[in-house]
């Protein structure tokens, strides 16, 4: 087997080009049974897309094929912040594993701008504040998801099983909750925004079946809030 440890302070400015000598690489997830290795990185600043990314960690290890993702943290990445960690085995056979994935930041339009998504007709400005929070737990045949979302003063949850193998497939129940639609239809470009008793809305659906054969359900409310 072979072996390798880095554990030291990173501080320089490293610019999202050097990955460029990266993408030439390709390691088959077979080969991570083959070797150990300890990883722990602080970072003070990186940049990526010309943003510099603050508070950097990488605290990773990998040992007799368990890859442990002890904390993987950004402090600060265009006012945003993100944590992950988990763990997966069985890389020379059938991958699984579980993690979880915390992001929050103060505009996801700060955050498309630097990563230059852009949505036709949404007007990025208004979505405001913004936290994403995943637990993954299985394998690519069998990956339980729960993933929670607020966004444009909207929460979001979906929670179920995902087929990610040769005959992809869903079983998923997803909710969808916000307490003013008109300022919702207005950050979607639908709408001038509320000008009267605010109505709030509530969706409820389902997406179960395979992926060419996917049934979708839904039902919803509005009533004044």
């Amino acid at each position: 087997r072979r072996h390798t440890r880095y554990i030291g302070d990173w501080s320089s400015d490293v610019c999202s080009s050097d990955r460029s000598r990266l993408a030439g690489l390709n390691v088959p997830l077979a080969q991570l049974d083959t070797f150990d290795t300890d990883v722990r990185i602080r970072a003070g600043e990186i940049t990526v897309e010309g943003e510099p990314a603050h508070g950097v960690i990488l605290d990773v290890g990998l040992v007799n094929g368990a890859l442990t993702v002890r904390d993987v943290t950004v402090a600060d990445f265009a006012g945003a912040k993100g944590k992950l960690g988990g763990v997966a085995t069985g890389f020379s056979g059938k991958p699984s594993g579980a993690g979880t994935v915390n992001i929050a930041g103060e505009s996801a339009a700060a955050i498309a701008r630097v990563l230059k998504v852009e949505v036709p007709g949404v007007e990025l400005g208004r979505l405001g504040a913004f936290t994403f929070n995943a637990n993954l737990d299985g394998d690519r045949d069998r990956l339980r998801v729960d993933i929670g979302s607020r966004i444009a003063d909207s929460d979001l949850r979906i929670q179920g099983t995902l087929a990610l193998g040769d005959r992809p497939a869903s079983d998923l129940v997803f909710q969808a909750r916000n307490g003013n639609v008109a300022n919702l239809f207005q950050v979607l470009g639908l709408g001038a925004g509320s000008r009267g008793r605010a109505l709030a809305m509530a969706l409820n659906g389902t997406a179960t079946g395979p992926l060419e054969k996917l049934g979708v359900a839904l039902t919803g409310t509005l009533a004044g809030a």
